[in-house]
């Protein structure tokens, strides 16, 4: 039995999910934060030829907006050529002298400064789809209210000033401001906006569930594992306790019955025996020799087949606290492992 479920703790689907998943994990989080596999690099794909146009433009939102929270956060954070507004998003995000947001560099490194200010709001957060989908519904409401005076402008993150007419040109003007617009795409027959990065952040969690669920399950292995190993032990101990109890009894010696011998003749042929009548060559004076005396002792039963009183107290000694230990541990035959229920 012991070999059988070992057996099937090796065969456990869980055991590959790990290698499995935590590849996938990495791939999509590396996309939802820089958008691209290979991960926090410089991506030369997102230095905004037009801010205006790639942040957020007209009615079908900005052509890269969505397409990785980092350069949505540049977006929002860096600065512009004219009237730029500082510190937008936090009280040291702005290096001194920083200038226009124009290359994959400059991205890069206000990312990597505002990127552990996130923890700050949730240190413990482990990522889930449970913990995403809070999040997703948090930044769904923040973007989906209408925005200018005139424009009626929607799925804006950040700020939009006016009558919204220049749209996100990372300025503090008039009609203009610090925000990304996002395209508005039909899923299904609702309008959603066109998030690029959320959708691969949402195949991240999924991996990171998977993974999850199998640590959980590889720690109940781990805790069978280790109870097979105590029972294997306990087993031994129980086979040995059970060898002993059923052991024979035993003699450290046994010699002829001298009695038997009524003759001087017989009783001094046996090298055991020794005739004690100086006047009789017949009679009851054959008596065994100096130690040669019939002594039968041992740990088991008596000459009657019983234990003495002494070995039943000795062997009680020792038999009960082993038997108890084989309880304790549920080496019955009854007993099962739960988790293979």
């Amino acid at each position: 039995v012991l070999v059988e479920i070992v057996y099937t703790c090796t065969k456990d689907a869980s055991l590959g999910t790990y290698s499995q998943q935590q590849p996938v994990l990495q791939k999509e989080s590396n996309q939802a934060l820089y958008g691209q596999d290979s991960g926090d690099g410089e991506n030369s794909a997102e230095v905004p030829a037009n801010r205006k146009t790639e942040c957020g433009s007209n009615t079908a939102g900005g052509k890269k907006a969505g397409q990785s929270l980092r350069l949505d956060m540049a977006c929002l954070c860096a600065h512009s050529a004219a009237t730029a507004v500082t510190q937008a998003c936090c009280a040291d995000c702005d290096t001194s002298g920083e200038s226009e947001w124009n290359t994959a560099a400059l991205e890069k490194a206000k990312f990597e400064h505002i990127k552990p200010l996130c923890r700050h709001y949730e240190p413990e957060m482990r990522l889930s789809t449970r913990n995403l989908n809070r999040a997703t519904a948090s930044l769904l409401t923040k973007i989906g209210g209408i925005q200018g005076s005139t424009a009626k402008m929607k799925y804006v993150l950040g700020a939009l000033n006016g009558t919204c007419g220049e749209r996100c040109t990372g300025k503090s003007d008039a009609n203009a401001g610090l925000c990304v617009i996002y395209k508005e795409i039909t899923a299904g027959k609702c309008k959603a906006p066109d998030i690029n990065w959320l959708q691969a952040a949402k195949r991240a969690a999924q991996a990171a569930d998977a993974i999850k669920t199998a640590e959980q399950r590889l720690d109940q292995i781990r805790a069978v594992l280790s109870i097979l190993n105590v029972s294997a032990g306990v087993l031994n101990l129980e086979q040995t306790v059970n060898a002993a109890l059923k052991a024979p009894p035993t003699t450290q010696r046994t010699t002829t019955d001298c009695t038997s011998h009524k003759t001087n003749t017989t009783c001094s042929a046996d090298k055991n025996c020794k005739w004690t009548s100086t006047d009789k060559s017949d009679g009851d004076f054959c008596k065994p020799k100096t130690g040669t005396e019939n002594t039968a002792v041992g740990i088991g039963e008596g000459a009657g087949g019983e234990a003495t009183t002494s070995e039943k107290c000795k062997r009680k000694n020792w038999e009960m606290p082993a038997r108890r230990l084989l309880n304790a541990n549920g080496m019955k035959k009854n007993a099962k492992i739960p988790v293979f229920l």
